[in-house]
């Protein structure tokens, strides 16, 4: 007997089990076993949202208009936005002024934080209507897309492809595949590449030209929510291994490593938004965070160092030239975006510059102010920290808890010497209440280095002073 051959009471049944990822796959296996999930989705919906997330998400909760299809996807972002908010506490640095850390407690209710994960949400999903333009372009189908006529294709081909233009006109310093050496080297292997550069070209060309349009259609309110999430960002990626690894455990068998990629320079880019990482996060979209940080056991799953796995592979199988390309692109694209963001006095002061003749390509995120993400330094008063209350510890990471109010790094909180299994003991210090949260099983950060933390360089931002905290 087939799936959708079973009354439709056994088959919404059986669907209230699955995760959403399941629901979605099922979904696209016939029109049958569609159109059941949709007559029921008000019954299925809040089960799989109870079987896919944990208990204690807040955003969980079905919507006053009752569960949908359209709410159920929407769970998505709103997850990702949760797990940024909540991990960003393992900055380096918190507010040293302060005695708070960064971050928004994945459990909190508070009518603030609420806001901000509904901002990053927003954000969440125009990065993905971003990654959808690409992938039309990218796809198999797309070709008509950005055919050209046969003659002028055929003519402007020939030219650049030749050597003698490549050396002549390539606009990319320290290129290894261009420049007078090569001019005498025989052409055979090279047709190829050039023409798959050709290919990208046009293709990014078009990939900016539909993302330029797509930026009418959006408010001033998603954009700066688009821009907030790069701030997160920023500290998601680390330019180290994992702390307490070996290179081996590290490199697990993987013979695609960028390593000799200069990740660092590569991270702080994002701030200035030409960084090759941005490329492939509007490129692949959100589904590589999804499936690491996908609440269930990612480390056994394997999908633990997903994100960077794929990182390395699809850096590693790219020539110097096209990762240039690809990240030129790309800083255009986010120069508008950001242009947009900016403040009218702002603009006008930008305005200023280049009709000074001043050549200006990039827009930093200090540019776009946000409340929530201010300097460490800056003493911030109790009151902009809802989310937490009363002097208790907080989990950050293994074994490192922070004392709120203080912000110093304590040990893990006592236990109880009769207690066989470890649980923390309610009488013993007073932080019998505190736990680890939800999400002590997601595997946030990404660590593209191969490095050790320790031995990086003490001039870089990230070690500068020999001080802060090692995730």
């Amino acid at each position: 007997m087939r799936l959708d051959d079973l009354p439709d009471d056994i088959l919404v049944l059986s669907f209230s089990q699955c995760d959403i990822d399941t629901l979605f796959a099922i979904r696209l296996a016939c029109r049958s076993l569609r159109a059941v999930t949709d007559a029921y989705i008000k019954t299925i919906a809040p089960n799989v949202a109870r079987n896919t997330f944990p208990s204690a998400s807040p955003f969980v909760q079905t919507p006053c208009e009752g569960p949908s299809l359209h709410w159920l996807r929407g769970l998505i972002p709103a997850y990702l936005a949760a797990v940024t908010l909540d991990k960003d506490k393992l900055r380096r640095f918190p507010y040293i002024n302060s005695g708070y850390p960064y971050g928004i407690p994945y459990e909190s209710e508070d009518p603030k934080a609420i806001y901000w994960r509904r901002r990053l949400a927003n954000g969440w999903k125009v990065m993905r209507s971003f990654h959808l333009i690409s992938r039309d372009v990218y796809a198999p189908g797309g070709q008509a897309l950005y055919e050209r006529a046969k003659l002028i294709k055929r003519v402007s081909s020939g030219m650049r492809t030749s050597r003698m233009w490549q050396a002549v006109s390539c606009p990319y310093q320290a290129c290894t595949e261009h420049g007078m050496k090569h001019i005498f080297d025989s052409k055979s292997g090279q047709s190829g590449w050039s023409d798959s550069v050709e290919e990208v070209r046009r293709k990014e060309s078009l990939v900016l030209k539909k993302r330029l349009a797509s930026l009418r259609a959006l408010t001033q309110d998603e954009l700066l929510d688009y821009t907030y999430l790069w701030r997160l960002f920023l500290w998601t990626f680390r330019p180290y291994r994992k702390p307490a690894t070996s290179l081996p455990d590290c490199i697990d068998g993987k013979s695609q490593v960028a390593s000799d990629v200069r990740w660092q320079a590569e991270i702080s880019s994002i701030s200035q938004g030409c960084s090759w990482l941005m490329w492939f996060l509007l490129h692949f979209g959100t589904t590589p965070f999804w499936r690491q940080w996908k609440p269930d056991d990612a480390v056994n799953s394997g999908q633990a160092n997903s994100v960077r796995d794929l990182i390395w592979k699809e850096r590693s199988s790219r020539s110097h030239h096209q990762i240039e390309l690809e990240r030129e692109y790309m800083a255009r694209f986010e120069f508008a975006l950001r242009r947009r963001c900016l403040s009218r006095g702002q603009n006008a002061r930008l305005d200023l510059e280049i009709r000074e003749g001043r050549v200006v390509k990039t827009v930093s995120l200090e540019c776009i102010p946000w409340d929530y993400d201010q300097a460490p330094i800056i003493s911030k008063p109790a009151c902009d920290f809802p989310w937490y209350s009363g002097r208790k510890l907080v989990w950050l990471a293994r074994d490192v808890w922070m004392m709120l109010g203080e912000g110093t790094i304590q040990a893990p909180p006592a236990t109880s010497p009769n207690s066989a299994d470890g649980e923390e003991n309610e009488e013993v210090g007073g932080f019998g209440d505190e736990t680890r949260g939800a999400l002590v099983d997601v595997p946030y950060l990404v660590y593209l280095g191969l490095k050790d933390a320790q031995d990086m360089d003490d001039e870089s931002e990230w070690f500068h002073d020999g001080v802060g905290m090692h995730f």
